[in-house]
């Protein structure tokens, strides 16, 4: 149904309007149950926003709940009988019980099984099928309907809370893991995959097989975070998750590292789209799941003989960049910048203990190169330093780094040519900063992290500090330089 023609997808709409099963007895009946359900929900709602969250822990049932797995993600109520079904669940229901109607809870738009559609009941009733043609073709109100919309438009404010904005309950010095799930929860591209229902419980092979999944987890942690609580979240499924992992080591309290965690993160969340999807690698990308389509890129790593021009190139994939710091000059009172960081990364560089060229037998040369960018960049600054004790001490050293960061000059075309001695007019390649995680304190074992993040729907940047959340200013973001530890952009498209 996809890539439909205007006239085509119009026509489409007018046969789906026109149920051929729905009689006027039938309509008659559907009507009826529909606003019967419909007065359900509003009370249920009104009677739930009324009771104390305290006491809503210890209910077994807060709500409509799959009759078969107890499911509460896009539950159908039939419209023939009082039976609520999942998504999965809901054709076996119709072929055992010849129930054709149901409606879907969330937006109460009515489904018949029999057309594998959702449809209208009347001429009044503009519960349009979205699936296939509302993502991709547009829809054009006739009269009536412009006339019934502009009669019933309500305006609708959706507070802070609502749009994820939700500070995260510290389980006992997890501030390292508060911090990556706001970087994840609060980017468009990661929400758009997760809220979308695109990976859950009920259509993951690893959790209907009983094995851990920390994708699923991470599902229900961004379902969380979107609901209306005003109340700070306990990620505790994603944690025990974590925990579960028989390839992590981030289980128990005491403190870890933030861009660790991240790394963990993007692994399960690879294994369970990978698994979910069947996926497989082909041709020169590592694999196609959604971490490697945001996060994944490529360099490139020359090794190079200047006295003879012997070359070798290897592409190296990437979710990541790690940056050495120069140590701080107190004397001086030194820093530097990122894009300095970026500039010491793809020097060329001596490697003193590389084997010597084979034609000449003289030195290598390396030299590091971005060969194919990622939607999302995530730079990792290397603050840790390993000391004899086995304490990881901090260093302190003061990096400034901008809203908008240029990468042309980092990247293997522009690069090769200044190497070359020719002159680059490359255009430039723009990444706007959306998410920076700090640490304060003077080693790994001792410190705390919190975040500063742009958020995409309200534009403004808050301060993500575990259970709470505040306002920040651009010169706020922009001035924390002993501090930022992972700097997170998007490119500008």
């Amino acid at each position: 149904m996809k890539n439909l023609s205007k006239e085509r997808c119009c026509n489409s709409l007018k046969e789906h309007a026109k149920c051929p099963h729905l009689t006027d007895q039938v309509k008659g009946e559907a009507l009826r149950a529909l606003n019967a359900i419909g007065r359900y929900m509003a009370t249920l709602r009104e009677n739930r926003a009324k009771v104390p969250k305290n006491v809503l822990k210890g209910v077994a049932c807060q709500g409509p709940h799959c009759a078969t797995c107890g499911n509460f993600q896009r539950l159908h109520v039939s419209l023939h009988s009082p039976a609520v079904f999942c998504w999965n669940h809901l054709p076996s229901y119709c072929e055992a019980n010849h129930s054709f109607l149901s409606v879907e809870l969330s937006s109460m738009e009515v489904y018949c099984y029999l057309c594998k559609d959702y449809v209208y009941l009347n001429d009044d009733d503009i519960a349009l099928k979205w699936k296939g043609y509302g993502l991709n073709g547009r829809w054009a109100p006739t009269d009536k309907e412009r006339a019934l919309l502009s009669e019933h438009a309500k305006s609708v404010f959706l507070k802070e809370h609502m749009l994820g904005l939700r500070g995260i309950n510290n389980l006992g010095n997890t501030c390292f893991m508060s911090v990556i799930i706001q970087v994840f929860v609060n980017n468009p591209l990661f929400w758009t995959y997760f809220l979308e229902d695109s990976h859950s419980p009920s259509n993951c092979q690893q959790s209907k097989s009983g094995q851990n999944c920390i994708t699923c987890n991470m599902e229900t942690t961004f379902t969380e975070m979107f609901a209306s609580d005003k109340t700070p979240y306990s990620p505790l499924h994603l944690m025990y998750s974590i925990w579960k992992d028989q390839e992590s080591h981030m289980a128990g309290y005491h403190q870890q590292d933030a861009h660790e965690f991240f790394a963990v993160l993007l692994q399960g969340f690879h294994t369970g789209w990978k698994t979910r999807f069947n996926l497989r690698a082909s041709g020169p990308d590592p694999c196609q799941c959604t971490v490697h389509k945001l996060f994944g890129g490529n360099l490139r790593s020359d090794l190079l003989c200047e006295d003879c021009d012997t070359m070798s190139t290897v592409s190296e994939p990437f979710l990541h960049i790690s940056l050495g710091l120069p140590e701080i000059n107190y004397s001086r009172n030194s820093g530097t910048s990122i894009m300095d960081c970026l500039s010491e990364y793809c020097n060329l560089e001596l490697l003193p203990d590389a084997p010597p060229c084979k034609r000449c037998n003289n030195q290598m040369k390396k030299q590091m190169s971005v060969n194919t960018l990622p939607s999302i960049l995530c730079l990792h600054l290397k603050r840790f330093k390993q000391e004899r004790n086995d304490e990881r001490k901090k260093v302190g050293t003061c990096v400034s780094y901008p809203e908008e960061l240029n990468l042309s000059p980092y990247l293997s075309g522009p690069i090769i040519k200044k190497r070359n001695g020719e002159v680059d007019n490359s255009s430039p390649v723009i990444y706007r900063l959306y998410a920076v995680v700090n640490h304060i304190g003077h080693s790994m074992d001792n410190g705390h992290y919190t975040c500063y993040i742009h958020h995409y729907l309200t534009s403004h940047w808050f301060k993500f500090d575990d259970h709470m959340v505040s306002r920040a200013t651009v010169s706020e973001v922009l001035g924390n330089q002993s501090h930022a530890y992972m700097l997170f952009y998007m490119r500008d498209v």
